[in-house]
């Protein structure tokens, strides 16, 4: 039960794309403030570069999710 839960969260949130438009939406709606707050801990491109690392982090988690349970069988 267990691997199926994940395997479903595997194909239905990340590897459909439902996970990036998710960080896409959330970081388009975080950007208009960033770029005019004078006191942003990170620029409008640190966080541009932030939300893709965040995307390809996920994905490099989702795939090694994948192998284990592919191990697992």
């Amino acid at each position: 039960m267990y691997h199926a839960i994940i395997e479903k969260l595997a194909a239905e949130y990340f590897e459909s794309g439902r996970f990036e438009k998710e960080i896409d939406s959330a970081c388009r709606l975080i950007e208009p403030y960033l770029e005019k707050d004078p006191t942003a801990f990170f620029s409008l491109e640190e966080s541009q570069m932030g939300c893709q690392e965040l995307k390809a982090f996920c994905m490099d988690r989702t795939s090694s999710v994948r192998k284990q349970l592919n191990d697992s069988i």
